[in-house]
């Protein structure tokens, strides 16, 4: 449970995944790097699970710049923390739906009251 109140979780298959006790055990000690994403996935695919977009073109990223092979997914997660690198995002919840069509109409005030709460919670941690 986070500092609102709320578990942030997703469904795998039938199973319901505690995404904030798994993005908690890939956060370093210290972040030096804060990757911001705007919401959880809508389709159940997470970051820290290894199963989204977003992870395999990070891991390939890191894996060109670093000039490094990984031989697993976990591999690359343990070197993703060890340099300090994080990803959190803004919104608790996946955007879907009226919500994702109407997201652009919301106040741009709102979406920095969002961000900068993030960055509030994040540096607390620190």
């Amino acid at each position: 449970m986070n500092s609102d109140g709320y578990t942030r979780t997703i469904e795998h298959g039938k199973k319901l995944v505690d995404t904030e006790g798994l993005r908690k055990s890939y956060r370093p000690e210290r972040i030096i790097v804060l990757l911001v994403g705007e919401a959880p996935s809508p389709n159940g695919t997470f970051f820290y699970r290894c199963d989204s977009n977003l992870f395999g073109y990070t891991k390939e990223a890191f894996a060109t710049a670093f000039n490094l092979q990984f031989n697993s997914d976990t591999d690359f997660l343990t070197f993703f923390r060890g340099r300090g690198f994080f990803l959190d995002d803004l919104r608790l919840q996946p955007i879907t739906g009226l919500i994702a069509r109407g997201r652009d109409k919301r106040p741009l005030a709102l979406w920095r009251s969002e961000y900068k709460t993030t960055i509030r919670c994040t540096s607390s941690l620190s």
